[in-house]
């Protein structure tokens, strides 16, 4: 065994339900199928700092997908409390409330924070933004798609 894997465990998204805003219906954070999840761990609605993220993000949705990625926020209130996200946002980028912050405990980060993990949900980086609302840039998350896209989980670099 690796004793790497004994002091630094690989760290996967959890595997739960949480309901969608708006609607409330669960929905699984890590949805079936072969994309990278882009998850922002967001305050609530009136965080100005954290819908404008949204927004950027948002505005690079097209890349997100060529990359095989699926953005997906994550507020920290009731579904119901939730301030809706403007709708054209909503088509880009999916809304999940966890008032209980079971994602970000899992992850081991303070909210606000993005995750970025692979198809099989293991988190390929955690950026906790801090206070100043620090994000990576849309141009750093499209980047880490792209690379987590051309790996090949057979050879894991061996080739060379």
């Amino acid at each position: 065994m690796d004793r790497s894997a004994l002091v630094n465990p690989e760290r996967r998204l959890p595997v739960v339900a949480l309901p969608a805003v708006p609607g409330g219906e669960k929905e699984p954070l890590r949805p079936p199928g072969r994309r990278a999840s882009v998850v922002a761990l967001v305050h609530g609605g009136e965080c100005e700092a954290c819908r404008a993220y949204l927004e950027a993000l948002a505005s690079r949705a097209e890349e997100v997908r060529e990359w095989e990625g699926r953005m997906t926020a994550v507020t920290e209130e009731a579904w119901g409390e939730a301030a809706l996200l403007p709708a054209p946002l909503l088509e880009q980028i999916r809304l999940l409330a966890d008032p209980g912050h079971q994602v970000a405990g899992a992850c081991g980060v303070v909210i606000p924070a993005l995750l970025i993990a692979d198809r099989w949900g293991a988190i390929y980086l955690a950026h906790e933004a801090g206070a100043e609302h620090r994000w990576p840039t849309p141009e750093e998350v499209v980047s880490a798609l792209r690379y987590l896209a051309i790996q090949c989980p057979e050879c894991e670099g061996e080739a060379y």
